[in-house]
C-alpha cells in the first residue's frame, strides 16, 4: 500500500505543478480546502475525505481529494475489519467567473483491503481449488472510475469564503477484487457485485463544503 500511495502522491504533485505554472502571476488565483462529509455516511466504504482546489485561471481550477477508508459494510458478514484509501484528482471549468456553475472531469481510484477469517482455497485446477484452509487473509479491492460531472456552489457566508457545492454526473467503473494467494469466490451474492472483475456505469453525486484560504 505504501508504494501505491507514494506513486499516486508523486503523480498528483506533478499534475498540480504543471497547471499551476500556466499562469502563476494571475491575480485571480484562489485556493480552497474541501471536506466531503458524506464520506462518513458511505454505505459501502466509510471514509474521511479532505482535499484542495486551486483556481489557476478565472475559469479553470484543478486539485484532488484524498480519503482514508476506516470501516466498510461491503463484506460485513465476512470481514472483521477494512482499511484503505481513495484519491480523486480533477480538473474543473467554470463557464462564467461570475457564476457558480461548473463542469468537472475526475479520475477516481480506490483501494480497500478487507481482513477475513474463513475457508480459503489453494492450488486451483481448472478454477477449482485442490484443498481449502481455514485461515485469516486479506481480500483486496481496486476500483478505477472516470467521471464527467456538473455542479453548482452556494455561498454560506457574506464574504463568500465558506461554500457548499452540489455535484452529480456519469461515469465508467472498472473494479478488480481478489485474494492475492488463494481463491475466495463470492460470485453469486448480490448478482455480479463480487465478481473478480466488474465493469459498470456509475452515477456519482455528492455534497461538499469548501473554505477559501487564499
Amino acid at each position: 500500500m505504501i508504494k501505491k500511495i507514494t506513486t499516486i502522491t508523486l503523480l498528483l504533485g506533478t499534475f498540480h505543478y504543471s497547471f499551476s505554472q500556466i499562469n502563476k502571476n494571475d491575480s485571480t488565483e484562489k485556493l480552497y480546502v474541501r471536506f466531503n462529509f458524506l464520506g462518513l455516511l458511505d454505505l459501502s466504504d466509510e471514509n474521511l475525505s479532505i482535499g484542495m482546489e486551486y483556481r489557476f485561471r478565472p475559469k479553470w481550477s484543478t486539485g484532488s481529494d484524498i480519503a482514508w477508508i476506516f470501516n466498510s459494510s461491503y463484506l460485513s458478514t465476512q470481514s472483521n475489519s477494512a482499511n484503505g484509501f481513495m484519491v480523486r484528482p480533477f480538473i474543473r471549468y467554470y463557464p462564467s467567473k461570475n457564476k457558480n456553475g461548473f463542469f468537472e472531469a475526475e479520475l477516481h481510484y480506490k483501494f480497500v483491503s478487507y481482513k477475513i477469517q474463513d475457508w480459503l482455497g489453494h492450488d486451483p485446477v481448472n478454477g477449482i481449488p485442490s484443498y481449502e484452509e481455514f485461515t485469516t487473509f486479506h481480500y483486496n479491492k481496486n476500483v478505477l472510475d472516470i467521471h464527467i460531472k456538473r455542479g453548482t456552489q452556494l455561498s454560506l457566508t457574506k464574504d463568500h469564503r465558506l461554500r457548499m457545492e452540489f455535484i452529480y454526473g456519469l461515469g465508467l467503473r472498472w473494479k478488480w477484487q481478489r485474494v492475492k494467494n488463494g481463491i475466495y469466490n463470492l460470485s453469486g451474492y448480490l448478482g455480479t457485485i463480487y465478481d473478480p472483475e466488474v465493469k459498470t456505469l456509475v452515477i456519482p453525486a455528492t455534497i461538499r463544503l469548501l473554505y477559501k484560504i487564499k
